[in-house]
């Protein structure tokens, strides 16, 4: 019996006649001469669902990326060069798993191939040189795309060529800006150098990052498209983590990307190349600007040296048209390179870079200059979302009754102490430890003041009718002060808050102030605005029908019948200190 050289779970994919696709967890085992896949672990003398003999003729292809139903997994196929009807096609969920299963069996390979060479049977290999990679070690994807024809030959030659393929070479039109141009063909070709990457400016560094501009003449850029920046950070994880981040388009990509919306797959050219539907979610007054979205292609490779690049670049496809009330951005060229560093105390880190150079189209970009540069840095400030510093880090703790702890409670994170807060803002709102919404009163009205400010052009105006002031107040400042307003438990003190900046709002925009005795209901009539404890009291009631109408297993029905030991309600009747 041959030895177990590894072993684990892992996911056979394939494809139905009806050309849908499948995945099946398997047990798969790797001994010396044989990969073989099991339903369950096996036991004792089980027969095996599908054997796959290992050999020096044996080859291991990385079919890349792969989508089924929504999960991501990554695929192998290994079989042997001269039957190559006869193969095994596994997967992993994480590309670390995949690799290791890679190594593992080219290591199988590599043994036999030996073995064999001392038996007159020569296997040679190639080493892959370019005068445009710059002392970069060639990927595997680039091999692929320079010796497509070598295997086809391998049976008339003697000496036999074991290769490992991943992929394809990226689209043509996807431009690899992580290899430099040389400078000679970039001089040859205008169009090339038009996308140079060699001479960048330091911005400025924000949020951990060096934000770079591309330094090259205005006449060599593409029509309305801007200069290319590019973000560079260190992260503390492995390049494997940052990939699969990179690659993810669900709901954990909002816990790293601002700018990101909702994305989908409008169709999968292979393992390595796809062509996505993206919509941006920026801040620059989304209430007066059209959102924006992108169809682009998105290339991957991993390198040797164990970076990865992915690259992508707009295109049309058929199936992913103008959508209405967005306008389609243009992507000229982008993507990460993420590369490894010398581990820090024990600790990985990885150097990302992201690129961005786009054309975000529509009336902003060519009447308001920092539309396009306030966009582009919230783009590429997304690297800092892979960063955690622990220094940095807090906690917030909430007590919501007078019970203290007689020991107080010392939070680590590894050796660091994280500091305790008494409050911290979450998605635009202010949490209180103590249950409370003061403080996030006091900034919601300090947002609606700065919405105020950045519309006083308008609002101050005199030329501007006072009902059209009412409705651009109603439309661009109401909404930033009413933010989560729905889920407070709200007491006077709070409206009386919000009735005193309302009221400083409309009178200033009416250019009166309180020493011209005039009344508040003749200011709300003139502009057209209802009281703000009305607009409040609307928001609650209408998140009051969404709960009720929510099933009793939702967790927010839930909370209606709950049973708590010792706690009594107080008077019935209207509280003095509170609305209801």
């Amino acid at each position: 019996m041959s030895k177990v050289v590894y072993e684990g779970w892992m996911v056979r994919y394939g494809r139905r006649k009806i050309g849908r696709s499948y995945i099946h967890m398997r047990y798969f085992v790797l001994e010396t001469r044989l990969l073989a896949y099991y339903k369950r672990k096996p036991q004792d003398n089980v027969v095996p669902i599908k054997t796959l003999p290992i050999d020096g003729n044996c080859r291991v292809e990385d079919r890349g990326l792969k989508t089924h139903h929504g999960h991501m997994v990554y695929v192998l196929s290994v079989y042997n060069k001269k039957d190559k009807y006869n193969r095994v096609t596994m997967a992993a969920f994480n590309i670390q798993e995949a690799l290791i299963w890679k190594e593992k069996i080219e290591s199988i390979i590599d043994q036999h191939q030996e073995s064999q060479g001392t038996n007159g049977n020569k296997y040679i290999s190639f080493e892959y040189k370019s005068d445009m990679d710059n002392g970069r070690n060639a990927s595997s994807s680039d091999r692929e795309s320079q010796f497509s024809a070598a295997e086809d030959e391998e049976d008339s030659h003697p000496n036999l060529l074991r290769r490992t393929t991943i992929g394809r070479g990226p689209p043509e039109s996807v431009f690899d800006w992580t290899k430099e141009i040389d400078s000679d063909l970039a001089n040859q070709n205008g169009s090339n150098q038009a996308f140079s990457r060699k001479y960048w400016r330091l911005l400025q560094c924000q949020n951990g990052l060096r934000i770079f501009e591309e330094l090259l003449d205005g006449d060599l850029l593409p029509k309305s498209c801007s200069r290319a920046m590019k973000a560079v950070g260190v992260v503390e994880a492995s390049c494997e983590d940052i990939f699969e981040l990179v690659m993810s388009m669900d709901a954990t990509r909002f816990e790293w990307d601002c700018s990101f919306q909702y994305g989908s797959l409008v169709e999968e050219v292979d393992g390595h190349t796809a062509i996505l539907y993206h919509r941006l979610q920026l801040d620059w007054f989304p209430t007066l600007v059209w959102p924006r979205d992108l169809c682009y292609v998105r290339y991957w490779r991993r390198n040797d040296d164990g970076s990865y690049v992915v690259l992508f670049r707009s295109r049309e496809h058929e199936n992913c048209g103008l959508q209405p009330g967005f306008v389609r951005a243009h992507v000229e060229s982008g993507g990460f390179n993420i590369s490894p560093l010398k581990p820090l105390n024990g600790r990985p880190r990885t150097q990302v870079q992201h690129l961005m150079q786009i054309d975000l189209k529509g009336w902003g970009v060519g009447y308001v200059s920092s539309f396009q540069q306030h966009c582009l840095f919230q783009i590429l400030n997304s690297v800092a979302g892979f960063r955690l510093s622990r220094s940095k880090t807090e906690y917030l703790e909430c007590k919501f009754n007078d019970v203290r702890l007689e020991d107080e409670v010392v939070v680590k994170l590894e050796s660091q102490v994280v500091c305790k807060r008494d409050s911290f803002k979450y998605l635009g709102s202010v949490i209180q430890g103590n249950g409370e919404i003061d403080e996030d009163v006091s900034h919601r009205i300090g947002a609606g003041w700065m919405k105020w400010k950045l519309a006083s052009g308008v609002l101050c105006d005199r030329k501007v009718p006072p009902k059209l002031k009412g409705k651009f107040y109603r439309v661009v400042v109401r909404p930033a002060m009413l933010y989560g307003a729905e889920c407070w438990p709200v007491k006077n003190s709070h409206i009386q808050k919000m009735k005193v900046a309302e009221m400083r709002m409309l009178r200033w925009m009416c250019g009166l102030t309180r020493g011209d005795r005039v009344r508040n209901e003749t200011i709300r009539e003139k502009v057209g605005v209802t009281p703000v404890e009305c607009k409040m009291r609307e928001v609650r009631l209408s998140w009051f029908g969404h709960v009720k109408r929510r099933g009793m297993d939702a967790l927010v029905r839930r909370c209606e019948r709950l049973a708590l030991d010792g706690f009594r309600w107080g008077r019935v009747g209207r509280r003095s200190t509170g609305v209801r």
